[in-house]
């Protein structure tokens, strides 16, 4: 784990594996910006996400390669800040109960996403989950599924901030396609299901 207090955080890495319970694949916390760029990352055990951060007012930038997590609770990428989120990478998958793809709780600072792929076949593991007080949120998604038992596509809320929602290809879940609730405006183009 890597704690940057106020200071900035970079982090550059290749291909991560893990294999333990709580084991993630990197975790980064810290008030200033954090940049994290990784090639894929495998995690096995519960509990343990490909890549969790915890923020604070500072910029986070997330880009990674093809994630993959087994375990339950396992997240694909999860990030907490109040500044603005980005969120970039190529296929995620998770196997495990309660174990969203990207789970992104933000506040007053935009977010973005910008994912290929996010597959989830665990019960209660919505693919892509995203929260903000007053930040707008931009999802843009390819292929987006979530076959596991209750598991909704995509979840967006915001108090006051815009919301557009993409998804360029398919959108497949078991509940929910997509749900956005914000007191701005809300925009959703599902190009193909």
């Amino acid at each position: 784990a890597v704690d940057g207090g106020a200071g900035p955080i970079t982090i550059v890495t290749g291909d991560i594996t893990t294999i333990g319970d709580d084991a993630d694949g990197v975790d980064a916390s810290g008030d200033g910006a954090i940049d994290i760029t990784t090639g894929d990352i495998t995690t096995e055990g519960d509990g343990s996400q490909g890549v969790i951060v915890v923020g604070g007012d500072g910029a986070i930038s997330v880009d990674v390669g093809d994630v993959t997590t087994s375990g339950d609770e396992a997240e694909g990428v999860a990030v907490t800040g109040d500044g603005a989120i980005d969120v970039t990478g190529d296929e995620i998958t998770t196997g495990g109960a309660g174990a969203e793809g990207v789970i992104i709780a933000g506040g007053d600072g935009d977010v973005v996403v910008t994912v290929d792929t996010v597959t989830t076949t665990g019960p209660g593991a919505t693919a892509v989950v995203v929260g903000t007080t007053g930040g707008d949120q931009q999802i843009v998604v390819g292929d987006v599924t979530a076959s596991g038992a209750g598991s909704n596509g995509i979840d967006a809320d915001s108090a006051n901030g815009d919301i557009a929602i993409t998804v360029s290809r398919d959108l497949v879940a078991d509940a929910d396609g997509v749900n956005a609730s914000t007191g701005g405006a809300v925009t959703i183009d599902v190009l193909e299901t």
